[in-house]
């Protein structure tokens, strides 16, 4: 998988957040509990 490419997994459904430079980009996504999930994946890879 390409390091600017995050895939954040939970127990129902999965999106993906994209950087560019700077910038974050969040794909497909839009349910209860997706930002708790969101901030963790990001912490995980050192980028919050």
């Amino acid at each position: 998988m390409p390091p600017d490419l995050l895939i954040v997994r939970t127990f129902i459904v999965q999106f993906f957040v994209l950087r560019d430079g700077d910038a974050l980009y969040l794909i497909a996504t839009g349910f209860i509990g997706g930002m708790r999930a969101l901030e963790r994946a990001l912490a995980t890879r050192g980028a919050a």
